[in-house]
């Protein structure tokens, strides 16, 4: 590239001290958000999780809020759902000799490699374990 290119901007050094300064103000100002917007997300979660504590304590699936008190919340519905573990490599080792143990070997063999690998996540999502979560929607 030629350097006395129209294209090139322009070489004043003052203006790019100023860029270097206002660059830096700005991603101060981010960090400083960044910063606020943690601490706000930490102070939401533990309000959400003191309003499942509230209505799980006292066994509401429904808690309407009064137009009287000043939020544009309506109504938090309670409820609690199974969800499985994941599928990790560990779980894949720990019971890959489990499920040969337990099947046919003879009939496995004449499967088609699908029908295998189907047999095998079948039995691998029969062994993940469940755990109940508390959740509520808030609109």
């Amino acid at each position: 590239m030629n350097p006395s290119s129209d294209a090139i901007p322009s070489h004043n050094v003052d203006e790019m001290k100023a860029a270097v300064v206002q660059y830096s103000m700005i991603k101060k100002e981010l960090n400083q958000l960044q910063q606020q917007s943690k601490a706000m997300r930490v102070r939401r979660d533990a309000l959400y999780e003191k309003m499942k504590v509230f209505m799980r304590y006292n066994q509401l699936e429904l808690c309407h809020i009064s137009d009287s008190v000043k939020t544009d919340i309506r109504k938090i519905r309670y409820f609690q759902r199974d969800k499985k573990q994941r599928v990790t490599i560990k779980m894949i080792e720990e019971n890959f000799a489990d499920f040969f143990d337990s099947i046919d070997i003879q009939k496995f063999i004449a499967l088609s490699n699908k029908e295998k690998s189907e047999a095998f996540f079948d039995f691998l999502d029969r062994k993940r374990p469940l755990k109940t979560l508390d959740c509520i929607i808030i609109r």
